[in-house]
């Protein structure tokens, strides 16, 4: 008898041994490491293409605008004097340009010689192009006027770069209100015309 419970013991301890196991609880899962903090996005690339083209003065029937188109035939910028009303107040540039048409095209970003402006836009109406409203003494009326030379144009992911004109300054100088556009000459003469009035007030001495 004693033989056989020495015979049985490996099988008993063995059999103790997995139902401890069993009953032991089991290990946690090691903690997730931290969420690294997300790197901040890259802006999208932007397809910025250097056209050759035109300038063209033209008219919508009601506005005044000038035009620039690429050699084939593509519009890509243009700039119109929009007549103020009570709504708007005093005139208004628009602007418009091509653009990706995604998300990232709610602006149209100017680049020229004069500084840089962002003006917000929307679609317009012909596809791949956006639209945007400024006043005429705004930051971009002022950087497309006073541009020399190149005119980078980005909205969305889609860009074009071209050489400016004197037609795009005249057209935004005529859409200036008459006060805002007042010449030289015409303070001088309102200077000379109160120097007289005053003078004749004035009795003179005996």
């Amino acid at each position: 008898m004693r033989n056989l419970f020495i015979a049985l013991l490996p099988a008993l301890i063995a059999a103790c041994g997995a139902s401890e196991g069993t009953a032991a609880e089991a290990p946690k899962p090691a903690a997730a490491k931290p969420a690294q903090a997300e790197q901040k996005a890259a802006p999208p690339k932007v397809e910025l293409t250097e056209t050759a083209g035109t300038w063209t003065k033209t008219s919508d029937g009601i506005s005044p605008m000038v035009v620039y188109a690429s050699a084939e035939g593509e519009q890509l910028f243009s700039a119109a004097c929009i007549a103020g009303n009570e709504d708007t107040g005093g005139p208004l540039l628009e602007v418009k340009s091509v653009s990706s048409g995604d998300e990232a095209g709610g602006n149209i970003d100017i680049f020229t010689s004069a500084g840089n402006a962002r003006l917000s836009a929307a679609p317009d109406r012909a596809p791949g192009t956006a639209s945007g409203m400024t006043e005429t003494d705004g930051q971009a009326a002022y950087v497309l006027a006073g541009g020399a030379g190149e005119i980078k144009i980005v909205s969305g992911t889609k860009g074009v770069t071209f050489q400016t004109n004197q037609m795009l300054e005249d057209l935004i100088e005529a859409c200036r209100p008459a006060f805002k556009a007042e010449s030289k000459e015409d303070v001088t003469q309102e200077g000379e015309e109160a120097k007289d009035a005053a003078e004749e007030e004035t009795p003179s001495g005996t």
